[in-house]
C-alpha cells in the first residue's frame, strides 16, 4: 500500500491484482452483446496498464489514508477526455452511459452508477504525468485503425459500429455565458499534448513552405491565446469579448474569476526586473528559462546556459514560481512583452516596455493565496528535472523526436507498443552517446544482442544520416555526470 497527500488529505494506493482485464471477463449489460472489435476494446488491450501502474504507484509513499481510484480508471478517463475534449461532468455521463468506455477504464462489468464524481478528475490530472499521457498516446498511434475516424464521439450502441456521420454546418464554438469555461487546458501537460497534436497534424501537400509556416504561426498563436485565457485572473467574459473585438463593458461578476478571492499586488518593480533579465539573456529563451533564472534554479539546463553569471540570477528567490509566471502573463497581456509565434515561444520585450522602465505606468497583478502545492512546485523548478529528456539541450530534443519517430514507425510495422521496441531511457542514452557502430551501440542503456539484431542497424543508420558521423553535444552538463544519471557508464 502506498500513500499520496493532496491539499492535506491523505490518499493510499492499493495496486490491483489484475489490471489487464480481458474482454471475456467483462460483465456485459443484460440483453446487449458487445462487439469485441469495438475500437475502445482494441485500444484498451494495446495499452500496458500494468507498466503504467508501477509509475503511478511511485506517487504514493507508504502509509495510510483514503484508497485512491485505480490507475486504469484515472489514465483511461483522461485519455477519453483528451480525445473528445469533454467537460468533466459530460465525461462522467458519457462513461456512465457507455459500456465500452466502462471497459476501457477497467470496470469489471457494466454499471448504471457513475464510477467517480466529476470533481475526482481534478485529482486524476494532478497525479497523471505528461509522460504517461504521451506514452499512452504512442501505444494508441501504433495500433490505430486507419479504417475509422478516431475523432468520432463514442457511441453507447451495442454493435460498436460507427454512427452515420451528420453534416455539421457550425465550424466554431461561441461561448455566450462566461460562467461556462472551455476545459481544453487545465494543466501544463495539456499544453504539451495540444502542441504535439498541432505539430503532427496532417497538412495539405499542395501548400507551400511559406503557407505552412503561416499556418503553424496561427496555430501557435491560438494555443497561446487559449493558455492565457486559462491562466488569466481577469474577468473571463471581458477576455472573450476583447478576443472577438468587443469593447470592454466591465467585469461580469458571475464567472469563476470574478467570484474567486485574489490578492492584488503592485509588481511594477518586479516587472522592471523581468525586463532587465530579458535584456541580460539576450531575449533568446522561453518563459521557463527566464523564470528559472529569476528564481535561482540549479537545473542542468540553467547551468549549461550559465545564467548564474547575470545580476538578475536569483533576484526573485523569495517569490513563488506561479507569482513570476502570473506577472509575466500580465505583462504579455498588457503589451509590455510578447512571445514569438513558433514552438520555442521566446520571450521578448516590446516598445511599450520602455514606458514601464520610465515609470510612465504601473502594473498590478492578482495573486492566489499561497498553497502547499505551490511550494512543492517551487522546489521542483529550483532543483533538477525528473524527466529523462531533461538532460537534453534543444538539438538533443530535436534528435530525440527523430528517434521517437523511427521507434513509432517500427512499432506500427510490427503491431507492438513503442516501449517494446526501445524505452525513452534508451533513446535518451542514444542521444547522449551518439553511437556510430555496433560496439558503441551495445553500450547504450537497454541495448542487448537480441535488440540490436532486430532494431539496432536501423537506429545506427538514422544516427549516421542525421549527424553525418559527427558527434555533437546533445546534452547539458558533463558526459560523466549525464551517463551516471541515465544508467550505464
Amino acid at each position: 500500500m502506498q500513500l499520496f497527500i493532496d491539499n492535506g488529505v491523505k490518499h493510499m494506493y492499493r495496486p490491483l491484482d489484475k489490471l489487464q482485464h480481458s474482454f471475456l471477463d467483462f460483465n456485459q449489460p443484460m440483453g446487449l452483446k458487445m462487439n469485441p472489435d469495438n475500437r475502445w476494446v482494441k485500444m484498451a488491450d494495446c495499452i500496458p496498464w500494468d507498466e503504467f501502474e508501477i509509475k503511478y504507484a511511485e506517487l504514493f509513499p507508504s502509509g495510510t489514508g483514503n484508497v485512491a481510484k485505480p490507475l486504469r480508471m484515472a489514465l483511461g478517463a483522461l485519455i477519453i477526455q483528451t480525445k473528445f475534449q469533454f467537460a468533466d461532468r459530460e465525461l462522467v455521463e458519457q462513461i456512465t452511459e457507455n459500456p465500452y468506455l466502462q471497459y476501457f477504464i477497467g470496470l469489471p462489468g457494466y454499471q448504471e452508477e457513475a464510477p467517480f464524481d466529476a470533481s475526482t478528475l481534478v485529482l486524476f490530472r494532478k497525479r497523471i504525468t505528461a509522460e504517461m499521457l504521451m506514452e499512452a498516446n504512442e501505444y494508441l498511434l501504433a495500433h490505430k485503425d486507419d479504417g475509422r475516424n478516431d475523432n468520432t464521439p463514442p457511441s453507447a450502441g451495442g454493435s460498436g459500429t460507427p454512427d452515420v456521420p451528420k453534416e455539421d454546418g457550425n465550424k466554431g464554438t461561441l461561448t455566450l455565458d462566461a460562467t461556462c469555461a472551455p476545459v481544453n487546458i487545465r494543466y501544463p501537460q495539456d499544453i504539451m499534448i495540444n502542441r504535439f497534436l498541432l505539430e503532427n497534424k496532417d497538412v495539405n501537400p499542395n501548400f507551400t513552405e511559406e503557407e505552412l509556416m503561416t499556418i503553424r504561426e496561427r496555430d501557435e498563436k491560438r494555443l497561446q491565446t487559449m493558455n492565457f485565457y486559462c491562466n488569466t485572473k481577469e474577468c473571463l467574459r471581458t477576455y472573450i469579448l476583447r478576443y472577438f473585438g468587443e469593447a470592454n463593458q466591465g467585469a461580469c461578476g458571475k464567472c469563476g474569476n470574478c467570484q474567486k478571492h485574489y490578492i492584488e499586488k503592485d509588481m511594477t518593480k518586479e516587472a522592471k526586473q523581468v525586463i532587465v533579465c530579458l535584456e541580460e539573456l539576450g531575449e533568446r529563451y522561453g518563459i521557463n528559462v527566464v523564470v528559472g533564472t529569476l528564481l535561482g534554479g540549479k537545473s542542468a539546463k540553467l547551468r549549461e546556459y550559465r545564467v548564474d553569471r547575470y545580476p538578475s540570477y536569483a533576484s526573485f528567490s523569495k517569490l513563488r514560481e506561479q507569482e513570476i509566471k502570473d506577472l509575466i502573463g500580465q505583462m504579455i497581456q498588457e503589451g509590455y512583452l510578447r512571445q514569438t509565434q513558433d514552438k520555442y515561444a521566446l520571450l521578448q520585450t516590446t516598445g511599450k516596455a520602455q514606458d514601464l522602465m520610465e515609470d510612465v505606468c504601473t502594473i498590478t497583478v492578482k495573486m492566489e493565496p499561497k498553497s502547499s502545492r505551490a511550494v512543492e512546485e517551487d522546489d521542483r523548478i529550483k532543483g533538477t528535472g525528473k524527466r529523462r529528456s531533461d538532460i537534453l539541450n534543444t538539438r538533443g530534443l530535436e534528435f530525440f523526436d527523430v528517434l521517437r519517430g523511427l521507434r513509432t514507425s517500427i512499432a506500427r510495422e510490427e503491431s507492438l507498443p513503442p516501449y517494446l521496441v526501445f524505452s525513452d531511457k534508451t533513446l535518451v542514452d542514444m542521444c547522449v552517446r551518439l553511437p556510430m557502430n555496433r560496439e558503441e551501440m551495445m553500450e547504450v542503456n537497454g541495448m542487448g544482442a537480441y535488440k540490436f539484431e532486430k532494431y539496432g542497424e536501423r537506429f545506427l543508420t538514422c544516427i549516421l544520416e542525421n549527424t553525418g558521423g559527427i558527434r555533437e553535444k546533445f546534452y547539458f552538463g558533463e558526459i560523466g555526470e549525464v551517463l551516471g544519471k541515465n544508467g550505464k557508464k
